[in-house]
């Protein structure tokens, strides 16, 4: 992608130098080519140390595909990340992590559910998520009932556009939930259905869902659903005393065949067409209480094949069914060789019947493919795998001394192997080509179990996920400045070990290695690292020196007060505690709840509750906090002079029955110091909930404004602080409603009171991050029209507006991981038109200052940049983020800020509409004097230009969005001279330029250019 600017000051788009070592490396990203020397990019890169120096080789163990479109997920693992959440579009280059939910090799313990479009609803630990296979669009929607259960959400189905599953109430025991992606879309089906297991079996056919529950009693019932309580009833019950849930569930037609028992008749074939009367046993294929227990099932066209589970004899192996009882009978005359009376299962391939016969040694058969009834040989063991896009059969066979995996299309023609030798455990799909788990070793039964990919063919077959990756990764993460240098948590090898490390600038330094380091806090010239093992807290001093302070459980949350160090720490207890960095100078300053035990470590994944004194916020003389009853009473704000005496609540505030088991833990929330308030979000029942400010006393804690007084629900979010040169300090903030579409707002002058800036799109928008820096604010924005992708505002209606990263993917650029810096911002975007390949971007706020800072990891994979940290050294400011070059592995990058330069518009030109359009105008005389006109001021419409006196202004320019009347930007100018110019306004999207001018000696006329530039949108 291209990013349109004026040739005087085009930034210059650096690749990132590919450097063959492993380790930590620290790789130098430029920006503006103007201000940078001539050299090559190898120049600008350099290595700094290895850290991971264990690189073996391991078994990436993955499964549980899923297609969605042009991708698959599936679950896998390495030396770094544990198991977790993957995407494959069928290459090697495309095939990569989504996301890293549980940091380290802890495992997310990820789900996949259903696919929706592009998109994947996953659960890990009790939670609902969704994924469009990017690290930025994986979303945390909501977490339905009480637990933290591995396996707490399962069976997923999409019903229409909304996701079905089973997940825990907590009034209810197991239910049906249903969800349309978003937290507020994501509720329960409020039936209760007395079964331990709760509802199992999920098939949709057409606009229903069918499943099935077995009562504490044993009743089975068959139901059926709408997604909707009114639309979920009973279908039938089955049998009361059974205690046995229906079995080989398949669509057959429009109806659903399953295997059950009435209590009269043992396990037979029964069909439903969602009706009672519709829903009856087919045929009593063992008469009486006796069962056939059909439990291999394969459909062709309108007919299902079914084989018994049980001893036959004969014949009575193999049975057919239209899905009426008068079309349900055995199948002698298919298969003739049934008449030895050998067991028999069968699978469906196109238009093909398999069917393996269990003899000594077992035989594979076709029925219907080319030669009508072929033998395909014999083997000592036969199993099926399932069939490719094109119908081709796979299966797995066992020769006496190893495993291959085999294919064939129905002739012993196209009868072949495939993969030798080589254990396939599971198959998914991607791109009309198959993804294969297997064990590629003479047995079958060593470790290396990886992901392949094949075409049905020896040749067309290749591994796709390297057991052995080029490199391991350091992944640096919490970084946090300490001085002039950069402290952070790495990975000390290929395992889950570890370590703090203090980078200089120049070379890294281990400060403590192979533990699990919590949160990193600097306290004057000391830095502090809460640890999920005892003693709680490391406190480093600057000689590379450490000491353990023992403080009870793991802390959650550290900041620096009064010179000293706070620390919120539980389980057991809800303690706050302050420490000068000795063991005697630790104490506790108050145990809210004490004894209380809170079961989920610090690695949890996700967002999860703390009950923990939470929210720490210095604030002059004393640091609020926020606490909570432990019985489910209100949420409590409290301030602390870092005494225990001087420790207290200030207000208390009611439980917000919306917020379902979070209710306890959320209001207040979001403490946010503006000025010489801390402002909140808090919840009252006659207020709902609101934004709030306090000075610290029970008296100055007030509503700030009540913006739901119409009823409507609506909830505060992305609260920061703005302070603008040109006005007081003041809080911005995201109001999202239960109606639709997020807003921007910010409070008034006085504090009290709010100001709405913009709907931010329409009644679709979703922010997803909001940040200022200087006079600008910054949100990832997500709109039906743009997609996901970078908006600024000014704080005034007029200038908040989206800035065109020019992807072109109707998805957006997938914005996300927004990091203030000097004159901007820095985030990660999508660089390509298919939303691929996620680089490192930085924005001054208009269109003409965005651009690609560099191109670390060319190609679809993209570095995957993650959020920044910057530090002030004595060689300037730096960004230093994590990322991925593809070849020295996720590593530590730093861009250099200085080199940025400033990222505002120059003064020889005007920036207008959100610097989309740049205009320049050069005057001459009739003497031959020359110059370039200046800047006296600008909005984002207009600007006044000088040429000879900052004080004498010359000429005014406006430029006009009149896209919406007659596809066409306007430019007025209007000038008070009679000196001959040039002026020049280019559209920096597209390059498209439009120039005037006025000959010396001549009085310039006004210009009304209504079709000055067709460039709409």
């Amino acid at each position: 992608m291209q990013h349109a600017l004026s040739t005087c000051d085009e930034p210059e788009t650096i690749s990132g130098h590919r450097m063959g070592r492993r380790g930590l490396w620290i790789a130098v990203l430029t920006a503006l080519s103007l201000l940078i020397s001539t050299g090559s990019a190898a120049q600008l890169v350099r290595p700094a140390a290895d850290l991971t120096q264990i690189d073996t080789a391991s078994s990436t163990f993955p499964g549980s595909f899923m297609a969605a479109e042009s991708q698959t997920f599936f679950i896998a693992g390495d030396s770094v990340h544990g198991q977790e959440l993957w995407r494959t579009e069928g290459t090697p280059g495309s095939t990569r992590l989504v996301t890293d939910l549980c940091p380290g090799l802890c495992g997310s313990f990820a789900r996949p559910l259903a696919t929706f479009g592009d998109q994947l609803y996953f659960a890990t630990l009790g939670q609902l998520w969704k994924t469009d296979g990017t690290d930025q669009g994986t979303v945390f929607i909501a977490q339905p009932g009480a637990t933290l259960q591995r396996n707490a959400i399962h069976s997923g189905v999409m019903l229409g556009d909304k996701l079905l599953f089973v997940a825990p109430h907590d009034e209810l025991g197991r239910a049906l939930w249903t969800s349309d992606g978003t937290a507020e879309g994501t509720v329960d089906i409020p039936i209760s259905f007395d079964s331990v297991s709760g509802p199992v079996n999920l098939t949709v056919i057409g606009n229903q869902a069918y499943f099935s529950t077995v009562g504490s009693f044993g009743d089975s019932r068959l139901w059926r659903t709408d997604g909707t309580a009114n639309g979920t009833t009973t279908v039938k019950q089955l049998c009361d005393s059974c205690y046995v849930h229906p079995s080989s569930t398949t669509v057959l037609g429009n109806r659903l065949f399953f295997v059950a028992s009435d209590g009269t008749h043992g396990q037979e074939p029964w069909i439903s067409d969602g009706t009672s009367d519709g829903t009856h046993m087919l045929a009593d294929l063992v008469p009486g209480a006796g069962s056939s227990y059909p439990n291999s099932v394969a459909v062709l066209g309108n007919t299902l094949y079914g084989t018994f589970g049980s001893q036959c004899s004969g014949a009575g192996c193999l049975f057919r069914t239209d899905g009426t009882p008068a079309g349900t009978r055995l199948a002698p005359e298919l298969f003739p060789p049934l008449a030895t009376g050998n067991p028999v299962r069968v699978q469906a391939a196109g238009s093909t019947l398999y069917l393996r016969i269990f003899d000594s040694p077992e035989s594979l058969w076709a029925i219907g493919g080319p030669d009508g009834l072929a033998y395909l040989g014999d083997h000592g063991t036969v199993q099926f795998l399932g069939t490719d896009a094109r119908g081709t059969l796979l299966y797995r066979t066992y020769d006496s001394t190893h495993w291959m995996l085999r294919a064939t299309d129905g002739s012993p023609e196209t009868t072949r192997t495939v993969l030798e030798p080589a254990y396939v455990s599971e198959l998914g799909s991607v791109s009309n080509r198959t993804l294969l788990v297997a064990r590629a070793n003479a047995n079958g039964l060593g470790e290396e179990t990886e992901l392949w990919i094949t075409n049905g063919t020896h040749a067309g077959t290749s591994l796709l996920l390297d057991p052995t990756p080029p490199t391991s990764h350091s992944n640096p993460s919490q970084m946090v400045a300490w001085g002039r240098d950069l402290a952070l948590v790495a990975l000390e090898d290929g395992s889950n070990r570890r370590s703090v490390w203090l980078f200089d600038g120049q070379s890294p330094q281990s400060l403590a290695s192979d533990f699990y380091p919590g949160p990193l806090t600097v306290v004057g010239d000391q830095l502090y690292v809460g640890t999920a093992l005892d003693p709680g807290l490391l406190v480093f001093e600057r000689g590379g020196e450490s000491r353990p302070l023992a403080i009870p459980g793991s802390p959650t949350e550290l900041v620096s007060f009064r010179d000293r160090l706070l620390a919120a720490a539980g389980s057991p207890g809800q303690g706050l505690w302050t420490t000068d960095g000795t063991q005697d100078g630790t104490e506790l300053i108050i145990d809210v709840h004490p004894g209380w035990s809170w079961g989920c470590p610090i690695l949890c994944p996700g967002p999860f509750p703390e009950p923990f004194p939470n929210n720490l916020t210095p604030f002059d003389d004393q640091t609020l906090f926020v606490a909570f009853e432990e019985d489910g009473g209100p949420g409590q704000l409290w301030a602390t002079d870092g005494t225990t005496d001087g420790t207290r609540v200030v207000r208390e505030f009611e439980m917000d029955p919306g917020a379902g088991r979070d209710a306890i833990f959320d209001s207040p929330d979001d403490l946010t110091r503006v000025g010489d308030w801390v402002y909140f979000t808090a919840f009252e029942r006659e207020t709902g909930r609101e934004v709030w400010r306090t000075d610290g006393t029970t008296a100055g804690t007030t509503l700030v404004a009540d913006l739901t007084a119409d009823g409507e629900s609506a909830e505060p979010i992305h609260l920061v602080a703005w302070t603008p040169a040109a006005g007081p300090p003041s809080l911005v903030w995201v109001l999202r409603r239960d109606s639709g579409g997020d807003q921007l707002w910010r409070s008034s002058a006085d504090g009290l009171g709010a100001q709405w800036i913009s709907d931010l799109g329409g009644t679709s928008a979703e922010v997803h991050e909001l940040v200022a820096s200087g006079d600008r604010l910054y949100l990832a924005i997500t709109t039906p029209d743009l997609g996901r992708e970078l908006w600024v505002s000014d704080g005034t209606l007029a200038g908040t507006r989206p800035l065109d990263l020019r992807t072109d993917n109707p998805r957006g650029s997938g914005v996300a991981y927004l990091t203030p810096i000097p004159g901007g911002v820095f985030f990660a975007a999508a660089s390509g038109p298919d939303g691929e390949g996620f680089e490192p971007w930085v924005s001054g706020g208009t269109v003409r200052n965005t651009f690609l800072a560099a191109d670390v990891y060319p190609g679809i994979s993209g570095s995957n940049p993650g959020p920044g940290t910057v530090v002030s050294t004595q060689d300037g400011d730096r960004l230093y983020f994590a990322a991925d070059d593809g070849d020295i592995g996720r590593e530590l990058f730093v861009l250099d800020l200085d080199a940025l330069g400033d990222l505002g518009c120059p003064d020889d030109r005007l920036c207008l509409q959100q610097g989309r359009f740049e205009i320049t105008m050069g005057w001459h005389t009739a003497s031959g004097a020359s110059g370039t006109a200046r800047r006296v001021s600008s909005t984002d419409d207009s600007g006044l230009l000088w040429f000879f006196e900052a004080d004498n202004w010359e000429a005014m320019v406006k430029v006009l969005d009149g896209c919406g009347i007659n596809e066409h930007f306007w430019v007025f100018a209007a000038t008070s001279t009679n000196v001959g110019y040039t002026l020049t306004v280019e559209d920096l999207l597209t390059g498209e330029r439009k120039t005037y001018t006025n000959p010396p000696g001549e009085s310039a006329a006004a210009i009304t250019d209504t079709e000055a530039l067709a460039t709409c949108p």
